[in-house]
C-alpha cells in the first residue's frame, strides 16, 4: 500500500514539472539581450535630461517698456510720459505704450515743460567717439519732422551742465567750474536763443529758486562799436520772468561780482573799467517782493580786476574782498 502511495506522489510530481516547462516553453521569446539595452539607454537619457542644463540665450536688447523702471516724466494730453534706458515712451489712458523720437537716438536727460507739451533731452552721436552731449527739443503736439528742435550751444557753451525749464523757457548753464558760469536761454517753442551772460548768484525767494544774472548785449553789434553797449543785470525767477534790476551802458567792463544779501533787502555790483584801470561799486535797496530796485549809489574802490562782494547784515555793512566797506542802503521807499 505505501508503494503505492509513494508511485502515485511521484507521478503526480512528474506532472507538475512537466506542465511548467510547457507553460514557459509556449510564452513569445523574448530578446533579453536587446531588452535590457533599451532599459539601459532608457535609463542613461532618463537621468541625463535630469541633470542637463536648461538651454540658454544671449540677452536681446528691447524696447519693450516696463514702467516699473522707467522715469516718470510727467503728464500730457496724450498720456503719461517716461524714459527708460536711452528712449522716451508715452503711455496713454487705454495703457498703448508708444516710442517718441528718432528710436535709434538714445536720449537721456529728458525734463517736460510746465505746458506739458515739449520735452528737452540730452543726446550724443554715438558713431563719433568725442561727440559732444548736445540739447534737443520734442514737441509732443507735432508728429512732423519739425517737431524735434536742435539747439545750438556749442558757441557759448563747450561742456553743457545744468538745464531746466524756466517758464516756457528753457535755461541752460556750463558745466565748467567758475564763480560766474555762462548761461544761455532758449525759447522753448522756436529753440532760438533769447539770452545769454553770466549767472552771479543763485538764492531762494519765497522757496522759489531765483537767478541773479548779469545779461549780455540783445545786439552783439553794439557791443564792438567803441561807444560801449547797454547790459542788464536781472533776477530770473522760477515762473520764467526776468526782472530787470539795473540798465546801464557799459564800455570795456569787467563783472567782478554780483550778489544780492542774504535779508532780499540789498543788491550790489562790482565793475572794473579796463581802460582807465579803475574800478566801481554800485548800491541799490532792493524790494525783492515787487523786484524793484532804487537810485544806485557809486562808490570808487581800489582798483582791482578780481574780487567778491560779501554782505553783514547785523552791522548792515558791504565787505569786499579787497577789504573795503560801504554802508547798505536804507530799505524805505524802494522803487525802480
Amino acid at each position: 500500500m505505501k508503494k503505492v502511495i509513494l508511485l502515485v506522489s511521484l507521478l503526480l510530481g512528474a506532472a507538475l514539472l512537466l506542465y511548467f516547462y510547457l507553460l514557459f516553453t509556449d510564452s513569445p521569446n523574448v530578446d533579453t539581450d536587446s531588452t535590457l539595452s533599451a532599459s539601459l539607454e532608457q535609463h542613461q537619457e532618463t537621468r541625463a535630461s535630469s541633470t542637463r542644463a536648461p538651454e540658454t540665450t544671449e540677452p536681446i536688447k528691447s524696447s519693450v517698456f516696463d514702467a516699473s523702471k522707467a522715469i516718470y516724466l510727467g503728464e500730457t494730453d496724450s498720456g503719461v510720459v517716461y524714459e527708460s534706458y536711452g528712449k522716451l515712451f508715452s503711455v496713454d489712458t487705454l495703457g498703448e505704450v508708444i516710442e517718441m523720437g528718432d528710436p535709434a537716438i538714445e536720449k537721456r536727460g529728458a525734463v517736460l515743460s510746465p505746458s506739458g507739451d515739449t520735452l528737452i533731452y540730452q543726446f550724443s552721436d554715438t558713431s563719433i567717439i568725442t561727440s559732444p552731449t548736445k540739447l534737443a527739443l520734442l514737441h509732443l503736439r507735432d508728429n512732423k519732422e519739425n517737431a524735434v528742435i536742435e539747439l545750438e550751444t556749442s558757441n557759448r557753451i563747450e561742456v553743457i551742465g545744468p538745464y531746466f525749464w524756466s517758464g516756457q523757457n528753457v535755461f541752460v548753464q556750463t558745466a565748467l567750474a567758475t564763480d560766474s558760469p555762462n548761461f544761455l536761454i532758449f525759447n522753448g517753442i522756436t529753440g532760438a536763443m533769447d539770452g545769454s551772460g553770466k549767472l552771479f548768484q543763485t538764492l531762494y525767494v519765497n522757496n522759489k529758486l531765483t537767478k541773479l544774472l548779469r545779461l549780455d548785449p540783445l545786439n552783439e553789434v553794439d557791443s564792438d562799436n567803441g561807444l560801449g553797449a547797454v547790459i542788464r543785470v536781472a533776477a530770473l525767477t522760477e515762473d520764467g520772468v526776468l526782472h530787470e534790476l539795473l540798465e546801464e551802458m557799459f564800455y570795456e567792463t569787467m563783472f567782478l561780482d554780483i550778489q544780492i544779501s542774504d535779508d532780499l533787502t540789498a543788491i550790489a555790483v562790482w565793475t572794473h573799467l579796463v581802460p582807465e584801470g579803475t574800478s566801481t561799486l554800485r548800491v541799490s535797496a532792493l524790494d525783492h517782493a515787487n523786484w524793484q530796485t532804487n537810485d544806485w549809489q557809486k562808490y570808487d574802490t581800489a582798483p582791482v580786476t578780481e574780487g567778491f562782494i560779501r554782505f553783514d547784515i547785523d552791522l548792515r555793512k558791504v565787505l569786499l574782498s579787497n577789504g573795503e566797506t560801504v554802508e547798505m542802503p536804507q530799505v524805505e521807499g524802494v522803487g525802480h
